[in-house]
């Protein structure tokens, strides 16, 4: 009873550390997009003055952060797991060096719980672009092309 209160509190800051990186994350995807925009303003300057519209180029930047999530999601679902496995294979083995090898049952992570942080990593990636792909949409093409 009290290992499994012990590895009920290790899930909630686990959990609590998951949700600080998302926030890391999705700054980072912000960052990356914003630094983007700066360094392709001389792009949309030409797509602009050529006839692309202020949605298509707002929908340019969304699914590139879209790109970024899903690598990430996928990144971190993988690395996730694969850390959840050595924690596992040390657990069990500092219980069994304890004598204890009757009361631990490994972690295993429910395939339900990958999909949703795989969605709601896209989420907070769609929800990451949406500053950087406003701004772009606001991009004046003389102004883009006149600082070259």
């Amino acid at each position: 009873n009290q290992v499994n209160k012990a590895f009920t509190i290790i899930q909630i800051i686990l959990g609590l550390i998951g949700g600080i990186a998302l926030i890391v994350a999705s700054f980072g995807i912000i960052n990356t997009m914003i630094i983007s925009l700066m360094e392709r303003s001389h792009e949309i300057g030409i797509m602009k003055a050529i006839g692309i519209s202020n949605k298509d180029v707002k929908r340019l930047f969304i699914y590139e952060a879209l790109l970024f999530g899903f690598f990430g999601a996928i990144m971190g679902i993988l690395f996730g797991w694969g850390l959840g496995e050595i924690i596992n294979i040390l657990v069990a083995y500092m219980m069994h060096k304890a004598g204890q090898t009757d009361i631990l049952t490994p972690f295993i992570t429910p395939y339900k719980f990958a999909i949703l942080v795989f969605f709601f990593g896209l989420f907070i990636a769609r929800l990451a672009g949406v500053y950087p792909a406003w701004k772009a949409s606001r991009t004046s093409p003389l102004g883009a092309l006149r600082y070259e």
